[in-house]
């Protein structure tokens, strides 16, 4: 009786085996369609040639759509249907509050913001009294140079600050010398710069958040998504891994060949200026980093940003992708 109770439970594992091996088969040669959200402008230049040349990564087909605005990168965002995107980093803290089931898998690039004048000033306490321009009161823009000027024991209190809708809107200000002091992100940088030479980079805000907060990367600028239930459908194959590598090369690729990229941008309609690609590209701070290499700089500016929390404990782990 025993050996042949023996004998029915090696022949149940034997088929238990037999049936996951073909479940896994099964998810390995599906052919699947994960469609990618991305802004137009640096996050989505970062990856023109995988959205150009390899949308095909093992047995997934990319789809890419490319938004033009942020109203309609988070719209799209936030009706929780595409499998992958990429965000400025405050709206993947933005997701997951909604619990719209996406995780922090990696950084496309980090910060990529300066503070730029037709002044000269040796330090940035000289900025009270000053009228300075920003993009987006209580965004990245505005919550980390507040934080710097914090650190700096600058007290915004004595700064004018002025908001436009968006980076473009600084552009006309700055070459025109309406705006002596402005906070500006790649590639609108190099393209105020080529057009007006009274223009200096004052700091970097990137660099100085590594001196303020002890990082080693800086503050996440824009931040890839992957819905978990995406995930989960392909994280027992090699598919993710092949995925986030296809990111980081395309993105090596672009910091490698910026003029070529420019090309790429241009067939998909990504808004780039092909006579300063060179510069933007080199002043972008473009670094793609697994989320298990950068959990510590998300930590820091999750809490950063979180106003819903300040002062509290918060747990950040649950945002990031468990592999």
């Amino acid at each position: 009786m025993k050996k042949i109770l023996n004998f029915i439970i090696v022949i149940t594992m034997i088929i238990l085996m037999i049936s996951c091996n073909q479940e896994n088969s099964s998810i390995i040669n599906e052919e699947i369609n994960a469609r990618l959200i991305s802004p137009d402008g640096l996050p989505s230049i970062a990856i023109s040639k995988l959205i150009a040349d390899n949308n095909k990564i093992e047995n997934i087909t990319l789809e890419c759509s490319i938004e033009k605005t942020t109203d309609l990168l988070l719209s799209e965002l936030m009706k929780g249907e595409a499998d992958l995107a990429i965000v400025p980093s405050n709206l993947a803290l933005q997701a997951d509050k909604k619990d719209l089931g996406y995780k922090v898998a990696a950084t496309i690039g980090w910060g990529s913001l300066y503070l730029v004048s037709t002044e000269e000033i040796s330090n940035i306490s000289e900025l009270e009294g000053c009228e300075v321009y920003n993009t987006g009161k209580g965004l990245t823009p505005d919550i980390v140079f507040k934080n710097i000027l914090s650190k700096n024991n600058v007290n915004e209190e004595n700064i004018d600050f002025s908001y436009v809708g968006a980076a473009s809107e600084l552009a006309p200000l700055l070459i025109s010398g309406q705006a002596k002091y402005a906070v500006v992100p790649e590639p609108v940088l190099s393209t105020v710069m080529a057009k007006n030479s009274d223009i200096k980079i004052i700091l970097s805000l990137n660099d100085e958040w590594i001196k303020a907060n002890n990082v080693e990367n800086g503050y996440p600028q824009s931040t890839l998504l992957i819905k978990e239930e995406f995930y989960n459908k392909i994280k027992d194959t090699n598919a993710y891994d092949k995925l986030i590598e296809a990111f980081n090369e395309s993105e090596k690729w672009v910091i490698d060949n910026p003029q070529l990229a420019a090309e790429k941008c241009e067939e998909l309609g990504i808004t780039v200026n092909k006579d300063v690609i060179n510069e933007s590209i080199k002043n972008s701070n473009l670094k793609f980093t697994k989320i298990e290499d950068s959990k510590e700089e998300y930590e820091i500016y999750f809490s950063t940003i979180d106003t819903d929390n300040k002062g509290e404990s918060y747990e950040y782990d649950s945002i990031f992708i468990k592999k």
